[in-house]
């Protein structure tokens, strides 16, 4: 199947598909997949926020991914976002949150 057939493909030609710079909406659309992985707990497993009992994960302990996110990626901000950042920052931080969420396994997770 081809691609579709936009006007504006007619009436402007192709975009291109290669681009030099990481586009604005892929650059907020990575920021936002990984403000959601920490906000969703994706990362509560490697970074634990224990429930009072002590028994089980409550969620994201947010204060412990900071040490290690700005080790590995000196470039990034925590809060993540607040400042400017290039593109390899973006594709590093995109890189730890992929390899520090492994599958959510809600039984280990006290929703609320």
């Amino acid at each position: 199947m081809g691609s579709p057939s936009f006007y504006s493909d007619r009436v402007n030609g192709a975009v291109p598909r290669v681009h030099e710079d990481l586009p604005f909406a892929t650059s907020t659309g990575l920021e936002a997949l990984v403000s959601r992985r920490i906000n969703n707990n994706y990362l509560a497993e490697e970074f634990p926020s224990w429930c009072g009992d002590g028994y089980g994960i409550e969620g994201t302990d947010f204060s412990s991914i900071q040490p290690e996110l700005l080790a590995l990626v000196p470039e990034a901000t925590w809060p993540l976002w607040e400042n400017f950042h290039s593109d390899a920052t973006l594709f590093d931080v995109s890189s730890l949150s992929d390899r520090n969420s492994p599958s959510l396994r809600t039984g280990n997770i006290t929703r609320i």
